[in-house]
C-alpha cells in the first residue's frame, strides 16, 4: 500500500464518521421553533459559528494501522439543520501532496458511506487553503424496519498542512442559506 493509497482511505474513513453522526441527527429531529441564537464556537486552530452550542466528540479511525483522531463538534439544530465539523491530523506517513486527491476521497467517502449519491463537486480555495465543496441527495430509506425522509447534506472540506477541516450540513431539503452562513463564519488561526 502507498502512502498516497492510504491517504485516500483515511480520507474516506474520517468523512464516513462525520456523516453518519450527521445523519443520525438528522433523523432525530424534533419541531422545536426556538429562533437560533448563532455564536461563535473555538477549537485548536480555527473557529466558526454555530446556532447554538454543538456537542464535541472524538472517534478514532484506524486503517491499515495508522491511527487518525478524528474530533467532531455536531449540532442539531432542531426542525431545521443539523451541523457537523471534523477536523483530524494526519499522521506523517500519509501523503497530502495532492490536496485535490485527498480532498476528492473526503466528498466521495462521505457519499459512499451513507448510499448517499455525490451530485455536486466545485473544487477551490477557503480561508487561503485547497478546498472541496459537495452536494449528497440521500433517498429515502428503511433501517432495521424503520422509514427515514430523504435528505441533502452540503459540505466543504478543507485541507490545511495535515489537518482536514470537513464543515457539513444536513437538512430533509435543500436549502443553502444556513450552510453558507456555517463555512462563511470558518476561520483558521494563523500558523
Amino acid at each position: 500500500m502507498t502512502a498516497a493509497g492510504l491517504g485516500g482511505r483515511t480520507t474516506r474513513n474520517l468523512a464516513v464518521v462525520i456523516v453518519v453522526m450527521l445523519v443520525v441527527d438528522i433523523i432525530a429531529l424534533a419541531v422545536h421553533e426556538d429562533p437560533l441564537q448563532w455564536r461563535r464556537v473555538a477549537g485548536p486552530g480555527f473557529s466558526a459559528t454555530f446556532p447554538g452550542q454543538p456537542k464535541p466528540d472524538l472517534k478514532n479511525v484506524s486503517v491499515h494501522g495508522t491511527n487518525v483522531a478524528a474530533h467532531l463538534l455536531v449540532l442539531d439544530s432542531r426542525g431545521r439543520h443539523s451541523f457537523g465539523l471534523l477536523y483530524a491530523d494526519y499522521p506523517g506517513n500519509v501523503d497530502v501532496s495532492n490536496p485535490r486527491a485527498v480532498l476528492d476521497g473526503a466528498a466521495k467517502g462521505s457519499a459512499a458511506s451513507i448510499n448517499g449519491k455525490l451530485t455536486r463537486t466545485t473544487a477551490g480555495t477557503a480561508v487561503g487553503q485547497p478546498s472541496i465543496d459537495y452536494l449528497i441527495a440521500v433517498p429515502a430509506r428503511t433501517v432495521k424496519g424503520k422509514k427515514f425522509s430523504a435528505l441533502v447534506i452540503r459540505g466543504r472540506s478543507i485541507l490545511r498542512d495535515h489537518r482536514l477541516y470537513s464543515l457539513l450540513v444536513g437538512t430533509p431539503k435543500d436549502d443553502p442559506t444556513d450552510f453558507r452562513r456555517f463555512v462563511a463564519s470558518f476561520r483558521l488561526a494563523r500558523a
